[in-house]
């Protein structure tokens, strides 16, 4: 699948759902065209490693032809908010040194940096959002069914 800048919901629709929660500093803290980016960017990510279906197990695809196309379904554009602002608080967290956290820091008895981290894919928020609506999820860094671990030490 080729990347998209058609987004799977708008920035003001992002405004909307996130501006009712209670961890969304780094969406609100962003300008207009950061929104934008990261909202393009889980859109991709989205597209590009989840399968769909219907209550059928008819395969369905979703491709946006505008920000605001009917045809995508709510619990799709709140699980690519919550996939935006995965990415923005990945893009600002402190503990990271380098973008989406190339550099990890995993416990276990001892410290230890692992240097082939690397974070999952999808925050368990968009993931649960997905796969309650019937997709199909295949993160290549969540480790397997354990989210967000790639690596046990």
């Amino acid at each position: 699948m080729s990347d998209t800048t058609v987004k799977l919901c708008s920035v003001a629709f992002g405004d909307a759902f996130l501006g009712e929660h209670r961890w969304s500093d780094n969406w609100s803290a962003s300008e207009s065209d950061g929104k934008s980016e990261a909202l393009v960017h889980a859109t991709n990510i989205i597209l590009r490693f989840c399968s769909f279906v219907d209550s059928d197990g008819v395969d369905v695809t979703y491709a946006p032809t505008s920000e605001t196309d009917e045809l995508i379904p709510d619990w799709l554009r709140q699980a690519c908010c919550y996939e935006a602002l995965y990415f923005l608080d990945l893009d600002n967290d402190p503990s990271r040194p380098f973008p989406l956290g190339i550099l990890g820091l995993i416990k276990s008895g001892t410290e230890l940096f692992d240097h082939e981290y690397e974070p999952p894919l999808f925050s368990v928020m968009c993931r649960r959002v997905l796969e309650s609506n019937g997709a199909s999820v295949d993160d290549p860094n969540a480790g397997g069914t354990d989210w967000g671990h790639k690596h046990f030490l």
